[in-house]
């Protein structure tokens, strides 16, 4: 890898230098051609490598792309979100029509409750390229670099599309609160900065074009802070509220957890999921691992049990306890 960087160093070079000799005029459009095939090689390879991949991916903060691994269960998907996943799919029969692709989505419910999973799970139906980022990794002390952040985001988003491996792009922000507060309500130290890079959002978001097949989902669990500029029509045109699972979906839930487990077949999860009254699937999810814990603990046990279920839900239920007498003290 340090041998390539060296040669084409060296070679822009020679391409680029003139001098009075001779010799030196002759060497140069030799370097430059071979720089020029060099290029050409690394650009064939890194292509072949992008299409002999998995269809769907994410895309790293760092630029670096992972396989993107559906593990989170999902419950249906919003009604909000049902004709954008459509238009993603399939955009020729509404671009006949005129029709423009809702820029945003909001994902609005209480943590844990599948916001992220959801976003992972469009894009995984819909064959979309998938870029995930924290509104928190926006926001910096010196001001301009979270609006800079912000435009190498979105010009990232367009070069897939250029690139021609994909034929829409979900840019997923999490935690848009820590970005979108109305004004008053921000917590940074520099506002000059915060509106930056929230005005460079708003631009951004403006500058879609009917042929990007860009969609920005962006969650949170305080819509009440965030700036009214983010909520009108052209932005955020969509809300999907998420709430906490009822029983029918934590059985769902469970037992999608316990797949690929040694479960007892005596486990009655229906009873289960009526003890956990109020829980998330984070905290299903985390049950379920509490379980198998206790479960491989225990000597010359071979399968998860009820016991062990029953202190997991003990242990999530004294959580709650000491959370809830936090916030009491406060």
């Amino acid at each position: 890898m340090y041998y390539k960087r060296a040669f084409l160093a060296i070679t822009s070079f020679l391409t680029f230098m003139t001098s009075a000799d001779t010799g030196m005029l002759f060497v140069s459009p030799i370097a430059y051609g071979i720089s020029r095939a060099v290029r050409r090689r690394h650009a064939k390879k890194k292509n072949e490598q992008q299409t002999q991949g998995p269809k769907l991916q994410a895309t790293t903060k760092d630029g670096e792309i992972i396989n993107l691994v559906q593990e989170e269960p999902i419950i249906g998907f919003p009604a909000e979100v049902a004709d954008i996943m459509e238009f993603l799919h399939n955009p020729e029969p509404f671009h006949r029509f005129g029709v423009k692709m809702p820029k945003g989505v909001l994902f609005v419910g209480p943590p844990g409750t599948g916001k992220t999973s959801m976003a992972r799970a469009i894009a995984r139906e819909t064959g979309a390229e998938f870029i995930t980022v924290s509104g928190s990794e926006f926001v910096n002390m010196y001001v301009g670099v979270g609006a800079s952040n912000v435009r190498k985001l979105f010009e990232k988003a367009r070069s897939l599309l250029r690139a021609g491996n994909c034929k829409s792009v979900i840019i997923f922000i999490d935690e848009i609160d820590a970005l979108g507060c109305r004004a008053g309500t921000e917590n940074s130290g520099g506002a000059s900065e915060y509106n930056q890079t929230l005005n460079q959002l708003l631009t951004e978001m403006d500058g879609f074009k009917r042929e990007e097949n860009i969609l920005v989902i962006a969650a949170t669990n305080r819509e009440d802070v965030l700036d009214e500029a983010l909520l009108r029509p052209g932005r955020f045109d969509r809300r999907a509220y998420f709430h906490l699972p009822e029983v029918e979906d934590r059985i769902k839930i469970l037992k999608q957890y316990c797949k690929n487990r040694p479960v007892d077949e005596a486990i009655n999860f229906d009873e289960l999921a009526k003890k956990a009254y109020g829980m998330s699937g984070a905290d299903l999810k985390n049950i379920v691992n509490e379980a198998s814990i206790e479960a491989a603990r225990e000597k010359g046990n071979n399968t998860i049990a009820q016991r062990h279920f029953d202190i997991a839900l003990h242990k999530a239920e004294q959580r709650r306890e000491s959370l809830n007498r936090r916030s009491i003290r406060r």
